[in-house]
């Protein structure tokens, strides 16, 4: 999120991580020209191969044959990914620190003394109370795509509602995990101590990262978020110990956006939640939320012109619908970009005039904004079954702050707001009570 959620949106390629991880393998394993033809173009010619080859040797001398290579801690710098990875050397350790460009080039390498690795996770709402509920693995996804997920079930009562929640673009874990946060997580268990059963699961780009790159040309939404919604809304109709008539979807960002097309092609829901859901198509997305981060940190302004010299013409060709069989934008094809300008959140949304729905918006949020909002809230005006919350202190995470958001939130420990909590137990509990009577 924030940058590394601008560019997330590379269903298929490697994350930053991924490409600092290959590079120092390849240089461990004496693959100097794979590791010199990952370099950008100030690399090329700061350490072309011979400079490359005769750097490692010197390594080689000081500290020894590299054994092994950690996992990648990632930080954002300037546009630019910083990795760190502990590299296990013969005679010491030292962290490899990689820097990486938006599009996945190797635009520095640096050794440093090894830091000491940060938490995932570090913190735990005090609104979760793991004597109220309980939770089991489970096992989730369309036919050949198998997904781990975990379901929260409240220790009272029994049978009751549940929540599936559906995540925002890119290779996500079931907790949504962004640095130190796990939002996913809050939900699920803060909601599942208020009597509501939550579905969180892993995400097929996530899981079938390697499948899906094979098939990369052909993605869409479907692949992506749409199809294992599905398979996790009919996975929860099937279980004795839950209500198969009270069935929620929750999406946040992407997945809020997909919220109402899987509504509509699932057809019994009993209602939706979309968490910072957009309305606007990708092209203009992408191009707000550059402008939007350049302004916000100078320090990137220069970094992200040039991103968007390259990026330009490519969102033009999609907004057209122009974008050729062969052309990828951000490492995907036209077919991805197709589906997502064919998403129309808030029509679709004000077509389901039976459904309940509830949606969500953090005033501080930059990548989706009040004109998201107010398009959701346009096309339901008069719809008896729509509701709507605005919280004028969080963020795309639902964290609370008291300045506009920039992408360095995502690297600070919080979770989300209780107020959030409360306002979707209420809506499910007032759902509940309409449909018993």
């Amino acid at each position: 999120m924030g940058m590394a959620w601008i560019l997330s949106c590379l269903v298929c390629t490697a994350t930053p991580g991924e490409v600092a991880s290959t590079y120092l393998q390849h240089c461990r394993e004496g693959k100097f020209e794979q590791a010199a033809a990952m370099h950008d173009e100030a690399m090329q010619k700061a350490l072309p191969l011979d400079k490359l080859t005769a750097l490692w040797k010197t390594l080689d001398g000081q500290v020894g044959k590299l054994n092994s290579v950690g996992k990648p801690r990632e930080s954002k710098v300037a546009g630019f990914t910083a990795v760190l990875l502990l590299c296990k050397f013969e005679k010491t350790e030292l962290d490899g620190k990689v820097v990486v460009d938006a599009t996945s080039k190797v635009a520095g390498l640096f050794f440093v003394p090894p830091e000491a690795p940060k938490s995932e996770v570090t913190v735990t709402p005090s609104y979760i109370d793991p004597k109220r509920f309980h939770e089991r693995e489970i096992e989730i996804g369309a036919v050949g795509w198998p997904l781990g997920g975990t379901l929260a079930v409240p220790n009272m009562p029994s049978k009751p509602p549940v929540i599936i929640l559906v995540h925002g673009s890119g290779p996500q874990d079931r907790d949504e995990k962004i640095g130190p946060n796990a939002p996913f997580r809050d939900l699920a268990q803060g909601l599942a101590g208020k009597g509501i059963a939550v579905i969180r699961y892993d995400k097929r780009t996530l899981v079938h990262k390697e499948k899906l790159v094979k098939a990369a040309d052909q993605l869409t939404l479907n692949e992506e978020v749409i199809d294992d919604a599905l398979a996790a809304i009919a996975w929860a109709r099937n279980q004795p110990d839950l209500d198969a008539t009270r069935v929620y979807l929750l999406g946040h960002s992407l997945g809020g956006s997909c919220a109402p097309q899987i509504a509509k092609l699932d057809g019994k829901l009993a209602g939706i939640v979309l968490m910072a859901a957009a309305n606007r198509t990708p092209d203009e997305i992408l191009l707000d939320q550059f402008k939007y981060v350049s302004t916000a940190d100078p320090a990137q302004a220069e970094a992200i012109e040039k991103i968007l010299v390259d990026l330009k013409p490519g969102l033009a060709k999609i907004k057209a619908g122009l974008l050729g069989p062969d052309e990828k934008v951000l490492g995907i094809g036209a077919p991805y970009w197709k589906s997502w300008m064919g998403l129309t959140p808030a029509r679709t949304a004000s077509s389901l005039t039976d459904l309940r729905i509830l949606v969500l918006q953090g005033g501080r949020d930059y990548q989706v904004i009040d004109e998201d909002f107010n398009a959701f809230r346009s096309a339901l005006e008069g719809q008896k079954h729509a509701e709507f919350h605005s919280y004028a202190d969080l963020n795309h995470l639902f964290h609370t702050g008291k300045v506009k958001a920039v992408p360095k939130d995502y690297e600070v420990a919080g979770s989300v707001d209780v107020r959030v909590l409360d306002d979707i137990s209420k809506w499910v509990e007032s759902a509940s009570q309409q449909s018993s009577k």
